[in-house]
């Protein structure tokens, strides 16, 4: 494959090392060997790499001996000018350069191998699809590989700022927090807002709790108060891998009403709860609240809905819940606490992205309910969850039923 390969980039990173020695420390964090289209080229670089960590100056003489010890001398071939050998290492110390430009050259060389690794995936992806793989599947594998290239071509310029740059938006931040236009919006839940004064973007919260103790009837009240009852109202998405639509709608009445989401699905309710019902219905069918009731829900899919939704206003996503996402099939081999810790780390990245806050429920062990370890103490601390995606969390708010 040659797409995106360039000889004379290639060997402009090698010969600006070998002709100015202090090149490969400006470049050293920016390349690696298999950035290299061509191996012998990359064989050259290890051979910097254990000059410099043996500080080993990285003249001809010691760059000789170093290819010579490893047996990478005699692959080590220039094709277009077919130089092969010691003649090829020779042809690096007098290829005419800019040695002020390491560094350009250095990011040209990586630009290219994310050119190369992003055909390639997405040739993979295409050839997976044609042999009868889910979309889905293709588009997880695509996105872990995405990832990867991303990770390595590095990141982009507008995410480095200068402190003058970070002082100013600290500036201007605070002074909105002053005029209550901040970047923490309050709950109206006074047991959230007392120790985090509000759900602020860019972080992500979970809501951690054991079966039936009230983790979806949480967030719906979250949901409730910040779009129907606080005074300033915010506007919040819900993606419920749990319930449909309708269910999360009775959720909020039941919190308004007191008529329980079990009656309302029974049908069993009064003349007079029935109108009341109608009522809060009215009120919140103009909400601002949206509303995904996925049955299955890949990462990348969920990136998508999240910037769906903070492109519509949402300053805050709720997510129930983590157990029920669906992880990328190469990761379905490892242990179950390694898996949500990387989906809570990815789920936080995203509200990063997007400028929003994520509510992300989970479920604690049913073996807290056995007092393991604590003898008949069940109450649930931390502990119960360091396995379970807390990791990634800027807090964790952890409820119970009084036994």
């Amino acid at each position: 494959m040659t797409v995106s390969y360039d000889e004379n980039i290639e060997i402009s990173v090698l010969a600006s090392v070998v002709q100015r020695n202090e090149n490969f420390s400006v470049i050293e964090d920016i390349v690696e060997d298999k950035v290299f289209w061509w191996r012998p080229f990359g064989y050259c670089w290890k051979a910097f790499v254990n000059l410099h960590n043996e500080e080993l100056s990285i003249d001809k003489i010691s760059l000789l001996n170093e290819m010579k010890r490893n047996n990478w001398l005699d692959s080590f071939a220039i094709s277009s000018v077919g130089l092969v050998g010691e003649p090829a290492i020779d042809f690096l110390f007098d290829f005419k350069i800019n040695m002020d430009n390491a560094e350009t050259y250095a990011y040209s060389l990586l630009e290219a191998y994310g050119a190369r690794k992003s055909i390639e995936a997405l040739d993979n992806a295409k050839q997976a699809i044609l042999k009868g793989s889910r979309v889905s599947d293709a588009w997880v594998n695509l996105d872990i590989e995405s990832g990867k290239i991303t990770s390595m071509v590095g990141a982009k310029s507008n995410t480095i700022s200068t402190a003058f740059d970070a002082v100013q938006e600290s500036l201007i931040e605070t002074q909105k927090a002053m005029e209550g236009l901040g970047v923490i919006t309050p709950t109206g839940l006074r047991y959230i807002d007392y120790f985090t004064g509000g759900l602020a973007r860019k972080r992500a919260y979970m809501i951690s709790g054991g079966t039936g103790d009230g983790k979806s009837s949480m967030l719906s009240s979250i949901i409730n108060k910040m779009t129907i009852e606080n005074k300033k109202k915010s506007k919040m998405g819900w993606i419920s891998l749990e319930m449909d639509k309708r269910e999360c709608i009775n959720r909020i009445i039941s919190n308004q009403t007191g008529i329980s989401a079990l009656r309302l699905d029974m049908g069993k309710i009064t003349a007079s709860e029935f109108e009341e019902y109608q009522k809060w219905l009215n009120i919140i069918k103009d909400a601002q609240i949206l509303i995904d009731d996925s049955s299955e829900l890949t990462f990348p899919l969920l990136k998508t809905k999240m910037r769906k939704m903070a492109e519509a206003g949402c300053v805050s996503v709720g997510i129930d819940q983590l157990e029920l996402m669906t992880f990328p099939p190469a990761m379905m081999s490892l242990p179950e606490h390694t898996r949500f810790n990387w989906g809570s780390y990815r789920i936080k990245a995203y509200a990063k992205e997007f400028d929003i806050n994520a509510l992300i429920l989970h479920q604690i062990s049913r073996d807290i309910n056995k007092g393991q370890n604590r003898g008949k103490d069940v109450k649930p601390v931390a502990q119960d969850i360091a396995s379970g995606g807390e990791r990634g969390m800027d807090a964790v708010f952890i409820i119970r039923h009084n036994q």
